[in-house]
């Protein structure tokens, strides 16, 4: 479908451009907010990308998936914007050990698992909650991956395999930090 409306917009139909925007902004979006970690700058950003595509449509080869080269762009426009406003995202994450065992996800309800998921998303380096992002949420093979950030084959496999280990480091810690609360708020 993506071929047929990149024909249209190619052909001077600039209402066929809404398709893209109504099919790829939330992926967009959270592609950004993986990046950026705040709402007002991802929006920005999905809108940036937006319009350079529609600006450079035209140039748009073809032999790569519209959507591929569409989180590129966002995925750069992010990495920008973070240069420009010389923001530092990265939160630190010690290296304790917890012993994973006592990791005990399956008594959590759906909504309170979802809510720690995202704090520990959230509390990633960009690079790493991008690398989680595009891989488990929205699928992307490793190549994809590479298109999308221009990353080396072994940069995305390292980010992906510390992502992963900073990801459960972090859960750990939510989750026997939340297991403390009860214990206190039951005594």
């Amino acid at each position: 479908m993506d071929k047929v409306y990149l024909q249209k917009v190619k052909n001077g139909e600039p209402n066929a451009f809404s398709y893209f925007v109504r099919t790829y902004k939330e992926a967009a979006f959270g592609i950004a907010f993986s990046v950026l970690k705040n709402t007002f700058d991802a929006e920005d950003v999905v809108q940036e990308a937006f319009i350079k595509i529609y600006k450079n449509i035209a140039a748009f080869k073809e032999e790569a998936k519209f959507s591929t080269w569409l989180y590129r762009i966002v995925v750069n426009e992010a990495y920008k914007k973070i240069k420009s406003d010389k923001k530092h995202l990265y939160a630190d994450i010690s290296d304790s050990e917890i012993n994973r065992a006592d990791l005990q996800t399956h008594a959590l309800e759906k909504e309170e698992l979802t809510h720690f998921v995202t704090l520990s998303i959230e509390a990633l380096s960009s690079d790493f909650s991008l690398a989680l992002q595009l891989f488990y949420i929205k699928e992307h093979s490793i190549d994809e991956i590479c298109e999308i950030t221009a990353w080396s084959l072994s940069k995305v496999k390292v980010t992906l395999h510390r992502a992963r280990n900073q990801f459960y480091t972090q859960m750990e810690k939510l989750l026997k930090n939340e297991a403390k609360t009860l214990h206190y708020s039951h005594n």
